[in-house]
């Protein structure tokens, strides 16, 4: 009793904490690319830097930048470029006053009539250690020509300085060196495509690179998955932003763009979303939903608190250690109290091993957890937790008689359970999405098996499947088989919806905000109230209690919406139940009245 009372308390604590000090102050970024914006307003606008810095760029609390190589700088007519063979045959004006000198290695030459943009180069090239000498508004620089030419810059005046700067960078790590000459402390690197080349040694380097220079590291939600998987989940270490890019809306309707932006923000934990223009769309349509997205999801600005988010980091990192110890309790206590069920339900097993494997089971998550040993810590935790679902289920049914209060306990330490657990996977990596909870299958399916042999006895098993098996009994166990598999493949991200699914789903989502799951309120919950009246529906309500903690095993997912989604669940799983039961009663008070209409006759 006392262990599930401080799992309440202390679920409680770090509940209160991550959705009023931790997710509440997290910040969200409205990003536009500067290029892309100025291209796109270019085909309906005279002037479109002017009209996008003055009409647009306001919208948005930062912008995303890619480096222009030289070559391209070139092609848009902002510098010239020249080697000492091509020069031969075609001379430069401003070469003029060079001819005169003898080249004895293969120079490649740079050329730009602006006094701040020659500057900038010539502090790229300085960063990057290259040989190089000035005349003017020429660098002679002793380097290739292709090398020179894919050399990267950057220009943009005026930029208000105060908003984000989310720097693109493709699958080269000399970017990086481009970078240290442009980033400033707190701007954000979003790489491109399978980044840092594809090379698994470059990452600590990577790594390095972002931490020493104090900038944040980000990744396209919907890119391509296994390319950000590349890397990623040693980039995200420490800390990192996850966006949303609205290039997957390109052919949708500006409604479905709008409720896609909300379930990435809400739910999914994208901290970014980056504003990608619609072609088929006007200028003045593309500023409106601009300006929707603005006002409904980006209304305030978020400002951190340095000193108090390391106060609040301290506080959790001392909840998660005690949540860890009670938890591994909790899991020995249920080995136990299992072990009791299946003995008094006549099975033969013995208590030793029941014992040793519930300590192992309990040091498997300690030890997988401050070691971090991923899959044995993942594997441990899943296990357990199904023991302490099943224990804590058949414990509140043995002492609480009322229907409702044993619903609401079920729940609640259900959902205190889920709420431990994330507190236990809260890691960057979990957050952000990269890494995610395994064996969630395993969860989903072993509580109810567990609950079987805890509601029927060893006789009652061994009877059923060493008796004649029956047409009927073979059609029941096909039919459950069946279900089984419906159910897990329902469980994971699948297409798998039925055809007037889809439309239930978008309704519950906009009156509900979080929508909690069918076979939850359907199934599951109303399972929970009816296994007061028949024991054939405690299997059925793990379906329920698994989910639930499955829910708060969303780690990227704010905590608060797996909150809300289990409340709705609960409270459409009550009215199920009530109508249900309603129904019942009404069926059975006229075939009590034809009873009785038969025996008068």
């Amino acid at each position: 009793m006392i262990i599930r009372v401080l799992l309440i308390i202390f679920s409680f604590l770090y509940f209160l904490i991550r959705v009023f000090s931790v997710d509440k102050q997290e910040e969200k970024y409205f990003v536009v690319d500067y290029f892309e914006a100025v291209d796109f307003v270019s085909s309906f606008n005279y002037y479109p830097d002017e009209y996008f810095r003055r009409e647009i760029l306001p919208y948005f609390n930062a912008v995303s930048i890619r480096l222009k190589t030289l070559n391209e700088l070139k092609n848009e007519g902002v510098v010239d470029l020249a080697t000492s063979e091509s020069i031969k045959v075609e001379p430069k004006f401003w070469y003029i006053n060079l001819s005169n000198m003898n080249w004895d290695y293969k120079y490649s030459f740079i050329y730009c009539p602006i006094q701040e943009k020659m500057e900038r180069i010539e502090k790229v090239i300085k960063a990057l250690k290259i040989e190089y000498s000035r005349f003017g508004n020429v660098l002679i620089v002793k380097a290739s020509d292709k090398y020179l030419f894919n050399l990267q810059a950057f220009y943009l005046e005026d930029l208000d300085i105060k908003k984000k700067i989310f720097w693109r960078v493709g699958s080269f790590l000399y970017d990086l060196d481009y970078l240290k000459v442009y980033c400033r402390k707190g701007d954000v690197i979003l790489f491109m495509g399978p980044f840092v080349a594809g090379y698994p040694q470059n990452l600590n380097e990577v790594q390095n690179f972002l931490y020493d220079n104090g900038l944040l590291f980000a990744f396209p939600e919907f890119y391509d998955s296994r390319n950000i998987q590349l890397g990623s989940n040693v980039l995200a270490k420490n800390g990192g932003i996850k966006i949303f890019s609205t290039i997957v809306l390109k052919n949708k309707p500006i409604g479905q763009v709008l409720g896609s932006v909300d379930l990435a923000l809400n739910e999914r934990n994208c901290n970014a979303v980056m504003f990608r223009f619609f072609d088929k769309y006007s200028l003045s349509q593309n500023l409106e939903v601009i300006k929707e997205i603005k006002n409904r999801f980006f209304y305030r600005d978020v400002l951190k608190s340095d000193s108090n988010k390391d106060v609040m980091d301290g506080l959790l990192k001392i909840l998660i250690f005690i949540n860890l110890i009670i938890f591994a309790i909790l899991i020995f206590i249920s080995y136990s109290y299992y072990y009791d069920i299946l003995s008094n339900n006549g099975y033969p097993v013995n208590s030793f091993w029941f014992a040793l494997l519930g300590l192992v089971n309990s040091l498997f998550v300690v030890v997988g957890k401050l070691a971090n040993l991923g899959v044995i810590f993942n594997l441990a935790l899943i296990v357990g937790v199904s023991f302490a679902l099943v224990t804590i289920f058949f414990k509140v049914f043995e002492y609480q008689k009322n229907v409702y209060m044993r619903y609401l306990e079920v729940l609640i330490y259900s959902l205190s359970i889920g709420i431990i657990l994330n507190s236990l996977f809260f890691e960057n990596v979990y957050i952000l999405g990269v890494e995610k909870v395994r064996f969630i299958k395993l969860l989903l399916i072993l509580p109810i098996v567990m609950s079987i042999f805890a509601v029927f006895s060893y006789n009652q098993i061994i009877l059923f499947f060493y008796r004649r098996m029956r047409i009927l009994d073979l059609s029941v166990v096909l039919i459950i088989l069946g279900l089984i598999g419906f159910y897990l493949l329902r469980s994971g991200n699948t297409d798998l919806v039925l055809p007037f699914e889809d439309k239930v789903r978008n309704f519950l989502d906009r009156v509900l905000i979080a929508r909690p799951r069918f076979k939850e309120f359907l199934i599951g919950n109303p399972s929970i109230l009816a296994s007061s009246y028949s024991k054939y529906f405690i299997p059925l309500s793990f379906v329920s209690l698994a989910g639930i903690v499955n829910s708060f095993l969303h780690i990227h997912t704010p905590i608060f919406y797996s909150f809300l989604r289990t409340f709705w669940g609960a409270l459409l799983g009550l009215i199920i139940f009530l109508l249900i039961r309603k129904i019942m009663e009404v069926k059975w008070v006229k075939i009590d009245k034809i009873e009785k209409g038969g025996m008068e006759r």
